[in-house]
């Protein structure tokens, strides 16, 4: 029997709709702080899956992609005090 699927496949959640799919399935995004000191930090999709550092998952669907430059769940993961620019930096 042939299947797209691993049969012990890791299951993560959209951070947006909060639907439950197979990691393979979600785009993750990682917290990228500005280099070279410049304040401000933002969400990176991260197509290979393996930056390090707390991962953030979304679905394909279109609403889930526009909402995720919005989403507001990592701050709590940023330092207090950052105030710099936010957003989604594609890679």
């Amino acid at each position: 029997m042939a299947t797209d699927v691993p049969a012990r496949s890791p299951m993560r959640s959209c951070v947006i709709c909060r639907q439950t799919l197979p990691k393979h399935a979600l785009t993750r995004y990682v917290l990228a702080r500005a280099q070279s000191g410049a304040a401000g930090a933002a969400l990176m999709e991260d197509p290979r899956k393996r930056l390090p550092g707390r991962g953030w998952y979304c679905c394909a669907e279109d609403l889930c992609r526009r909402k995720i430059s919005s989403y507001q769940g990592w701050r709590r993961r940023a330092k207090a005090g950052d105030g710099g620019e936010t957003g989604v930096h594609r890679v």
